[in-house]
């Protein structure tokens, strides 16, 4: 069976994590949806707009490792993505229930930003549908039909485990935040 991916599942360690089982075959493009957030990536129709994401091989075990670690908030839908020029149907995610447009913290963000370079996708559409969803960039307006609830209150603790803890680099330097994954070199 085949996965579109278009959130933090973009991301190839995450995946290999997630679902070893999973083999990536390319990147593909779901034509009539936007990519959003709900806090958590999400996709909405929306004509003439386009997302951009990944095709998995999966096993029936990934399915299972994905639909826990996806949990109550996503149910699984069917979608025709194009791949090298052909239409493929394809297993995808999307949000259960009404909730309220909310962009995603900075560790969210910057999983899915490691996903975009992992296909070579360019991350200005990630920064854009972020800036979307914050309500001040022009392409919210294909959004709008969704209902907008308060936020509950309180603190809530992130639902996912990221790549990158703000709280744990205070400078907040990506470039050392990559070079952490690297050996050092010796010094002289």
């Amino acid at each position: 069976m085949l996965y579109f991916a278009y959130g933090a599942n973009l991301n190839k360690r995450a995946m290999r994590q997630r679902c070893p089982a999973a083999r990536p075959v390319g990147a593909a493009e779901l034509r009539g949806y936007k990519l959003c957030f709900r806090r958590w990536a999400d996709i909405v129709p929306a004509a003439d707009a386009h997302v951009l994401g990944a095709l998995w091989q999966v096993t029936p075990a990934c399915i299972r490792a994905l639909d826990a670690f996806e949990g109550e908030d996503y149910r699984q839908i069917t979608v025709t993505v194009a791949h090298d020029g052909k239409a493929v149907d394809a297993m995808a995610y999307i949000m259960t229930g009404e909730q309220r447009l909310a962009p995603p913290d900075m560790a969210y963000t910057r999983e899915i930003a490691v996903g975009y370079r992992d296909w070579g996708f360019d991350e200005t559409i990630l920064r854009r549908a972020r800036y979307d969803t914050l309500n001040v960039g022009p392409g919210i307006a294909g959004l709008a039909a969704a209902p907008q609830h308060p936020a509950p209150e309180g603190d809530h603790p992130p639902r996912r485990r990221a790549l990158w803890d703000p709280a744990a680099q205070q400078s907040g330097n990506v470039d050392q935040l990559i070079a952490r994954g690297r050996p050092k070199p010796p010094r002289t």
